[in-house]
């Protein structure tokens, strides 16, 4: 892989603080100063103690999430180990962080934007600080006000709080799910960690698939939360919290949950107004940092009206997009940041990779601790590489389309609603029948896959529609690629059982609210927000998302869904929004998104791997999934008869993921 030059970061000189509190019968271990990223693990056990080598080992795996440094707070039954990545206070900001009196001891693993606004008001009530920290701030704010604490932070977040007196452990995640938090119950205790792969390390957590979560996975290409794809291993799921005190069972709560409520008699313009104060606020929120901060630009609507935003804030811009060899010209939208950059007179950097797709492969399954299908983690890793040289923080404009309607699966949604209105027997005799005719192209074109699904798929019900629309497989589909043994395990519904709890907590809503709440709660959680973590994260980047600030989707779920599908016009409200600080060729110009030639590369690049890793023998051994029907994907999409590509795609992922993991 070629990247192209950047500046880089002063090495960080390395140090070894250990700390001792004998009151409190603690042990803070070998806070080693290296350079860092942020990731927490957490063991409580019901009967014994709790052991020092494997907090440590739980956190040595990792170390990619926290360089920077290491810290260990060992009472009793409980540990808490981190590994930090500094971006605030470099100085004095290593954890575990205690309060005053010692009674509290955290690890945190994120960013509390609004934390000088909390500062200020807990000192005023005579808390005293040691560091200029956010997570100094969080364990002060807790002693001050409980478990209500969260409800004032305003940030990503995942944190565990140990209570000295209680014993009981306090833990929480972040409104949006920003920040991952897993947990395993073993025949000890509970063991906590930001990622799968510390959980491993802990001896009796359960490391079969969960042939449910596998279903789910196949049906969306991620698993929703709660499951994960072992048994043994859960989600916590956002805006929740956690209790647990040794010998007693867990305590799951829920703190935040998305509610479309619509304005009423409030003007686009108003809307567009008060929209535009809180992505302001939202956006100078997320600037402060001790580090370089940058942010990405790929040309499009999300990115460019953050690079105007930060602009209006009086930022230093430091911008990075990527770019492609000539080979990948369609996939390269360096001209289209450019046009963004030179308004804003940004620092602009182009990142150049050219993608050795086999080996990236092969990195994203020891990265990612379950399988996921979606291919934008490719471009997503390799930018993450390429920043790091640069900055340590990144701005990212995920989540402009599931607040304003982006996808095509929206549009699709609004289509399909005029398309039942059409004469049954001209759905069905007609046009059915026609769409079905159409023989696929000899080069695979997906428009002719997406006009019969489209047109199977649109007078489900709304619910069942969505996720006809929003599924690579259907419900027939999935079952055929499944063995009779694993076909009588899953349960093939599971995953739209799901989509139908989310649209029932939506009553007041629209339907293209109600689509977008499912797509922010699920898809945005468990896939976009699960990729941006791992990618960004294996190289020790720490990435924000200021588009999902949890005041402003609040705000975004009460505006109409006219607003924001206007016509066959995808995200119109953010469009009009931004209007005045982005040319026309940028608003106006077609969604690109992180995409790369997938269809091509199984065909060419990757077809080696795809045969090796999808052969006869290796389904049969495996016994999860039919070979007659594996074998027939790969020939159609080899042949050009259909592409194939994502079903291919996602199984070649599991396969890979299932040769590091199982």
């Amino acid at each position: 892989m070629r990247i192209s030059a950047g500046y880089c970061l002063p090495k960080v000189e390395r140090k070894s603080v250990s700390e001792c509190d004998a009151c409190l019968q603690d042990i803070v271990l070998g806070r080693d100063i290296l350079t860092a990223m942020c990731g927490i693990s957490v063991i409580i056990n019901d009967k014994k103690a709790a052991g020092e080598n494997l907090i440590r080992a739980m956190c040595d795996r990792i170390t990619h999430r926290g360089p920077d440094s290491g810290g260990y707070h060992i009472a009793g039954p409980v540990a808490l180990g981190m590994r930090r990545l500094r971006v605030i206070d470099l100085s004095t900001g290593d954890q575990p962080i205690f309060n005053a009196d010692r009674s509290l001891a955290i690890v945190f693993n994120g960013e509390i934007y609004n934390y000088r606004e909390l500062r200020d008001g807990l000192e005023a009530k005579g808390h005293r600080f040691e560091t200029e920290s956010d997570t100094e701030v969080v364990v002060h704010l807790y002693e001050e006000y409980g478990a209500d604490a969260v409800q004032q932070l305003n940030g990503m977040f995942a944190f565990a709080i140990h209570e000295r007196e209680s014993g009981r452990v306090f833990m929480a995640r972040d409104r949006l799910g920003i920040k991952p938090f897993h947990y395993a119950e073993t025949a000890d205790g509970l063991v906590v960690g930001s990622e799968i792969k510390s959980l491993l390390e802990v001896p009796g957590v359960n490391r079969a698939i969960d042939h449910v979560a596998l279903d789910q996975y196949f049906s969306l290409l991620y698993v929703p939360a709660p499951r994960t794809m072992f048994e043994g291993i859960r989600k916590l799921p956002p805006g929740c919290t956690l209790v647990k005190t040794p010998g007693r069972p867990i305590e799951i709560s829920r703190y935040w949950s998305l509610k479309s409520q619509p304005f009423e008699d409030r003007s686009e313009n108003d809307l567009i107004e008060e929209f535009r104060q809180r992505f302001d606020t939202a956006v100078a929120r997320q600037l402060v940092a001790d580090v370089p901060l940058g942010v990405f630009l790929s040309g499009g609507v999300d990115s460019g009206a953050l690079v105007a935003s930060m602009s209006r804030a009086g930022a230093d811009i430091h911008s990075l997009s990527l770019g492609f060899p000539s080979e990948y010209h369609q996939f390269d939208e360096r001209e289209a940041a450019k046009t963004v950059a030179a308004r804003y007179g940004t620092r602009h950097e182009e990142i150049i990779i050219e993608p050795d797709i086999s080996n990236t492969l092969q990195t994203l399954a020891e990265t990612f601790d379950e399988p996921l299908g979606d291919s934008g983690a490719v471009p997503n890793y390799l930018i993450c590489k390429g920043a790091k040289s640069s900055v340590t923080v990144a701005l990212s404009g995920l989540g402009g389309d599931e607040l304003s309607a982006g996808y095509q699966r929206h549009l699709g949604m609004k289509i399909a609603n005029l398309y039942r209105k059409t004469p049954s027997f001209v759905r069905e005799t007609l046009i059915k029948r026609l769409v079905d005719a159409l023989p696929e192209p000899e080069g695979g074109v997906k428009a002719i896959d997406q006009a019969k699904r489209f047109v199977k798929s649109a007078a489900l019900p709304e619910v069942e529609r969505f996720f006809a629309f929003s599924s690579p497989m259907d419900r027939d589909e999935r079952a055929s690629l499944y063995t009779a043994d694993l076909e009588r395990r899953v349960e093939l519904d599971s995953a739209l059982e799901i989509m139908r709890k989310m649209a029932a907590d939506q009553p007041d809503a629209d339907f293209i609210n109600r689509m977008l709440c499912i797509d922010i709660q699920a898809y945005m959680v468990d896939d976009l927000l699960a990729v941006a973590d791992r990618t960004s994260m294996a190289a020790s980047l720490e990435v924000r998302v200021p588009y999902l600030d949890h005041d402003l989707v609040e705000f975004m779920a009460g505006v109409a869904g006219r607003f924001k599908l206007r016509g066959l016009r995808k995200k119109s409200f953010l469009k009009e929004s931004f209007k005045n600080d982005l040319p026309d060729e940028i608003l106006n110009r077609k969604k690109m998104g992180f995409s790369l030639p997938v269809a091509r590369w199984l065909r060419e690049d990757l077809r080696p791997m795809l045969e090796d890793s999808l052969s006869e023998n290796r389904i049969k051994r495996d016994g999860l999934f039919d070979a007659t029907t594996v074998q027939r994907l790969m020939h159609e999409h080899f042949t050009r008869k259909r592409d194939r590509s994502t079903v291919l795609w996602s199984i070649l992922m599991f396969h890979n993921w299932a040769d590091q993991y199982t």
